[in-house]
């Protein structure tokens, strides 16, 4: 999948410029990745946080969590897996 995603990226001039955790209001975790295009213009899409954590390894761009997700426990859902994971698991 995460190929498509770059695939997908490419063939719409675009690029991911960064990607970043959040939450809900009810605690859910959140995904964005902020993409840009060639032309300027900047899309947002949300996605599966673990969407976005994968798409920043493999583009080697820069992973953010907001003070939202951190504060409100969702970083409690994620920092397990995160604490397991490898690069590997990404190609």
């Amino acid at each position: 999948m995460y190929r498509l995603i770059q695939d997908l990226l490419k063939k719409f001039d675009g690029t991911l410029r960064l990607a970043v955790i959040d939450a809900s209001e009810d605690h859910t975790p959140l995904g964005l990745m902020i993409i840009r295009r060639q032309n300027g213009e900047e899309i947002r899409q949300f996605c599966h946080p673990a969407d976005a954590i994968a798409m920043a390894e493999r583009l080697q761009v820069p992973l953010y969590a907001t003070s939202r997700a951190l504060k409100r426990g969702s970083w409690k859902n994620i920092q397990p897996w995160l604490e397991t994971i490898k690069p590997q698991d990404f190609q």
